[in-house]
């Protein structure tokens, strides 16, 4: 007969101090806690306490030739712990670790031939990454796109810019123009 294995279960708030070996869910948050000798211990965090986000481009933005020019996101699709700023276009974590972060820039049809964009993460307003670096151009829309993984301090800012040899306006959406990071460690 198999044994049955029960949880302790309630509001985060009114978690106790669990005995050593004892499980607990909070029924709020959906985090997982086990007691030590040395009190509560975090084994499985809530998705929305890890620090997450994605940010998209819905206004129109002109990027002038040669200049490597911050992008704007404007529309906020997720922010677990409110790292990204809006207003700013800069991701600012609340803790130091390490970070996935990634950006996708969409450049519109009839380009140049031989149209040189680049695409790089800015930290503490430095160039870091040179995430891509590409020659468009045609009848198709490409895609300037990378990602990196980066140790980044509290507070940290980091922004995206873009660069074209040729003034453009970018292609703004959800899926075209957009910036997101996780927190990997």
């Amino acid at each position: 007969m198999a044994t049955k294995i029960q949880f302790r279960r309630g509001l985060k708030a009114n978690l106790p101090v669990l005995s050593s070996g004892e499980p607990a869910l909070t029924t709020d948050t959906l985090e997982v806690y086990v007691g030590t000798p040395s009190g509560n211990l975090l084994i499985k965090p809530s998705l929305n306490t890890i620090s997450a986000f994605r940010a998209y481009q819905t206004d129109v933005q002109i990027i002038p030739a040669g200049v490597l020019t911050k992008i704007l996101f404007n529309t906020i699709e997720y922010d677990n712990r409110g790292e990204f700023n809006v207003t700013s276009s800069k991701f600012e974590p609340v803790e130091a670790g390490m970070y996935y972060i990634q950006a996708t820039v969409t450049w519109p049809l009839g380009q140049p031939d031989g149209n040189r964009t680049v695409l790089s993460i800015y930290v503490n307003g430095v160039e870091h990454t040179r995430l891509a670096a590409s020659v468009t151009g045609g009848a198709k829309s490409t895609v300037s796109a990378g990602g990196t993984i980066l140790r980044l301090n509290q507070s940290d800012d980091v922004e995206v810019y873009a660069m074209t040899e040729n003034e453009t306006t970018l292609q703004s959406g959800n899926g075209l123009t957009y910036f997101s990071a996780v927190k990997i460690g």
